[in-house]
């Protein structure tokens, strides 16, 4: 039996996208937007005492957040792209391996910058001062 809009009676509804997983997906990438959105604002909550702390005036700071907004937005905008063109998983896992790789060379950058003042003080025989520690 058929109703007026052609579809069957009997045919069972179509499935529903709201499943488990779709909300878990949903879930973390409301925290992840949060927390990437939200902690370019942080600059404007610790601009006084950044600006005590680095010894630089806060229009530098003012422009290290705006170029962190256009960043975000060209970054946005290439991602997208990217995404078209190789799907969304390999851009994601491009943008993971990026960060991966400028994390470990901040890292290893820090650690020889670490190696490098307690050799100026063992050679000066001065006290290490640890910054960022």
């Amino acid at each position: 039996m058929r109703d007026d809009l052609g579809s069957s009676i009997a045919d069972p509804p179509p499935p529903s996208i709201e499943s488990r997983a779709s909300w878990i997906a949903a879930g973390v990438t409301l925290a992840i937007l949060s927390v990437a959105y939200g902690s370019t604002l942080l600059i404007v909550v610790g601009l006084r005492a950044m600006e005590l702390d680095l010894g630089v005036s806060r229009s530098i700071l003012a422009l290290a957040g705006a170029l962190t907004w256009i960043g975000t937005g060209l970054g946005g905008i290439i991602m997208g792209w990217l995404a078209d063109r190789i799907g969304i998983r390999n851009s994601v896992l491009i943008l993971l391996c990026h960060k991966t790789i400028l994390r470990v060379s901040r890292w290893q950058h820090g650690q020889r910058g670490r190696v490098l003042a307690m050799a100026r003080a063992i050679a000066t025989r001065t006290d290490v001062i640890e910054v960022g520690t």
